[in-house]
């Protein structure tokens, strides 16, 4: 018979922290930013977003939007399609 060599269970194996930049919020700044994005997707349905860039190092690695769930990445804000175009806000 097996024995158990660890008592972790699922919610200590992996931290609260996972999928974010070890944010506890999300600061007012970007949720203006996910706001425009998805406000340029309602208006452009064809509209894919595949990468926001934000200036914000507190933002979470990925974020769901409309249509996309695209990754987060840092630099001057605004956000890259799925057509090549970099879009900054």
């Amino acid at each position: 018979m097996a024995t158990i060599k660890s008592n972790a269970t699922p919610e200590t194996l992996l931290p609260d922290s996972v999928g974010t930049r070890n944010a506890s919020t999300i600061s007012a700044e970007f949720e203006s930013l996910i706001d425009v994005i998805k406000q340029a997707e309602e208006d452009d349905v064809s509209l894919r977003v595949i990468e926001i860039i934000t200036d914000d190092v507190t933002s979470p690695e990925f974020v769901r939007l409309k249509y996309s769930y695209p990754a987060v990445t840092i630099g001057v804000p605004g956000y890259k399609d799925s057509k090549g175009n970099t879009v900054t806000l």
